[in-house]
């Protein structure tokens, strides 16, 4: 583990947990370390943090992980994760992005600010809890761009307007379209169906808080 990691407790921590801070894994499982060395990373899986009565203030208000699993979307308690041994990284999603851009005659840059809409980013996250539904190809093909000597044979699109809604995501895809439509494009140059949990955590919009343990 890298030094500056923070290691805090649930407890002394939960009430500082905000509505669409992105949660991201660190699993032990063989498909997790796959996953994880593949994505240049520790992390395997991703999801995002919202209170399901939107008050963290009230002890008996659950604090849920909304995510994309092998058997589909489903909201889960955090505090079940970590009870089961599970260490999970908090990062903070900036709150104002400024956006550069240039006039509709291309002679002058226009800048405007994106702000982070969290409400808006937990409820697309609900959206998707559905059961059976997860992107299995599509985190096929992110293996596959990833994986050694394959990924010589295969090209990763670099179109961030590049959106394929016609499959269900799988669990980083998820949290970068939510990002997406409630904020701004966190990682550029690469579509939502590219989006690993590890470039999650590089993205310079995303702040490391603290780990749950």
């Amino acid at each position: 583990m890298r030094s500056d990691y923070l290691e805090v407790s649930y407890h002394d921590v939960r009430k500082h947990i905000q509505d669409g801070d992105v949660l991201l894994h660190r699993g032990t499982s063989l498909r997790s370390k796959f996953i994880s060395v593949a994505g240049l990373s520790p992390y395997s899986h991703a999801g995002m943090a919202g209170w399901a009565n939107g008050d963290p203030g009230n002890m008996y208000n659950r604090l849920m992980t909304y995510e994309m699993r092998t058997t589909g979307g489903q909201g889960t308690s955090l505090s079940a994760y970590i009870e089961a041994g599970s260490k999970v990284d908090v990062y903070r999603v900036s709150d104002v992005h400024t956006e550069h851009s240039w006039s509709q005659g291309g002679d002058s840059p226009v800048q405007s600010q994106a702000g982070y809409d969290r409400k808006k980013a937990v409820s697309i996250m609900r959206d998707f809890c559905r059961p059976g539904q997860y992107g299995k190809m599509h985190l096929l093909w992110t293996a596959l761009l990833h994986a050694p000597v394959l990924r010589f044979f295969f090209s990763q699109p670099t179109d961030d307007e590049l959106e394929d809604r016609t499959r269900p995501p799988y669990c980083s895809e998820a949290v970068a379209y939510a990002l997406r439509k409630s904020f701004t494009d966190v990682v550029r140059n690469t579509p939502d169906h590219y989006t690993s949990p590890g470039a999650l955590s590089r993205s310079p919009l995303l702040h490391y808080m603290f780990t749950i343990v």
